[in-house]
C-alpha cells in the first residue's frame, strides 16, 4: 500500500488511542543496530475495520551494551489498512530504513526527516512495540538479525500478549516468571559464544513509560532447592557467583558470567565440553539464547566453514518451584558485548 514514513526518533510523541478503545499490541523484544548488523521487521495487520488507518511503533532504546543502563522513549505512526504487510530495516541500514522491497512511499507529506535507528551512536539495542486499533490477536510481526558482511542471520516471531495492554500473560511460554525455571543447554565456550538476551515485560504503561529490571542466572538444583551455578556434561553441579541484572534490555555471554576456575569444565581443549542450568528470572522477562561464531567452528574433527547463528527463546511453564527474589547481583566482567 501507499503510506506516509516518518521514523522520527526522539522528535515525535504521538497520542494514540483514546483511553479504553480498544488495541492489539506486539513485541519485538530485541532490535539491534550498528553499522554492520540489520534488524529487519515485519509487520502484518489483520485488522479489517478500514476505519483504523495506522499503526503505532514505540522503541524504548539505549546507546552502548551495558546491561545496566536506562532507556529512552521514541514513538511514531504509519498509516495502515486491512491486511497490509509492512517490511523495513529498524536500523536503518538497508533503504535507510525506507519500506523494502518496491512498497510505495509518501515523500513530502510528513514534516519529519526519515528515519529509524539509523542516526542514534552505534551500537544500539532496543525492543519495539506495535499497536494498531483493533481488536485482539489482529497483529503478527517477524524479526530478522543479518550480519551485512556475511550474511549470517537469526530471527523470531514477535510476541502477541494473551489479551490487551499485559506483556506478562503469555501464550506459549514466551515470558518466564519468578515461579519458573527454563532450561538452558551452554555450548562449549571455545567452540561457540552463548550470548543471553534479556528484556523485562509488565504492563503496556510500564513498557512504554518505565525502565525495568530483572535479574537472571543459572541455576542446578540441591534436592528441591537452587542453587547459583551448573551442570557439566558429568552431570556434576558447579557453582556461580550472583545473577546478572538488566534494565529495559541487555545482554551477556555466558562465558563472562562463568568463574575462571570452571571455565575449563566448558572448554573442549581443557578436557571439558557442553554443560547445562535452569534459568530463572525476578520477574517476568522474555530470555533468549545466541550460540553464534566468527569464522569457521571445528566439531570433532569436522569443519564447518562460516558463521554460525543458532537462537533459541527460552519458554517457560508454570511450576512449583519458589519465587526467585531479588539479590545484589555481581556483575561479571565484559557484559553485555556490544555487538
Amino acid at each position: 500500500m501507499k503510506r506516509f514514513w516518518g521514523l522520527g526518533i526522539g522528535f515525535l510523541m504521538v497520542l494514540w488511542v483514546a483511553a479504553g478503545a480498544m488495541a492489539d499490541e506486539i513485541l519485538f523484544p530485541w532490535v539491534v543496530k550498528s553499522p554492520t548488523i540489520s534488524t529487519i521487521i515485519s509487520v502484518v495487520n489483520t485488522d479489517e475495520d478500514g476505519n483504523h488507518k495506522k499503526l503505532h511503533f514505540l522503541y524504548r532504546y539505549k546507546k552502548g551494551g551495558d546491561c545496566e543502563s536506562t532507556c529512552e522513549h521514541a514513538d511514531f505512526y504509519v498509516p495502515t489498512s486491512p491486511n497490509d504487510v509492512l517490511v523495513f530495516d529498524a536500523a536503518g541500514n538497508i533503504n535507510y530504513g525506507r519500506p523494502l522491497f518496491g512498497d510505495s512511499v509518501l515523500l513530502g507529506k510528513y514534516p519529519y526527516p526519515i528515519r529509524t535507528l539509523r542516526n542514534i551512536p552505534c551500537p544500539t539495542r532496543a525492543f519495539l512495540i506495535v499497536e494498531n486499533e483493533g481488536a485482539d490477536d489482529t497483529l503478527y510481526g517477524e524479526a530478522m538479525l543479518v550480519e551485512l558482511a556475511t550474511g549470517a542471520a537469526w530471527g523470531y516471531a514477535a510476541y502477541n500478549p494473551n489479551g490487551e495492554g499485559d506483556f506478562t500473560r503469555d501464550r506459549f511460554g514466551e515470558v518466564l516468571a519468578p515461579n519458573e525455571a527454563a532450561k538452558m543447554v551452554i555450548m562449549p565456550i571455545d567452540r561457540f559464544t552463548t550470548r543471553v538476551f534479556v528484556t523485562p515485560v509488565d504492563n503496556l504503561t510500564a513498557m512504554k513509560d518505565d525502565d525495568l529490571e530483572v535479574e537472571v542466572g543459572f541455576y542446578y538444583k540441591d534436592g528441591d532447592e537452587f542453587l547459583s551455578g551448573f551442570y557439566g556434561r558429568d552431570e556434576d553441579s558447579y557453582s556461580l557467583g550472583g545473577p546478572q541484572s538488566v534494565v529495559c534490555t541487555g545482554v551477556f555471554d555466558v562465558a563472562d558470567y562463568v568463574t575462571e576456575i570452571f571455565k575449563d569444565v566448558l572448554s573442549v581443549d581443557a578436557g571439558g565440553g557442553e554443560g547445562w542450568a535452569y534459568v530463572r528470572v525476578t520477574s517476568h522477562a522474555c530470555v533468549g539464547k545466541l550460540e553464534f561464531n566468527v569464522g569457521s567452528t571445528k566439531l570433532d574433527g569436522t569443519t564447518i566453514p562460516g558463521s554460525t547463528n543458532n537462537f533459541i527463546w527460552l519458554r517457560g511453564t508454570p511450576t512449583d518451584v519458589p519465587v526467585l527474589q531479588p539479590s545484589q547481583p555481581s556483575v561479571p566482567p565484559g557484559c553485555c558485548c556490544p555487538n
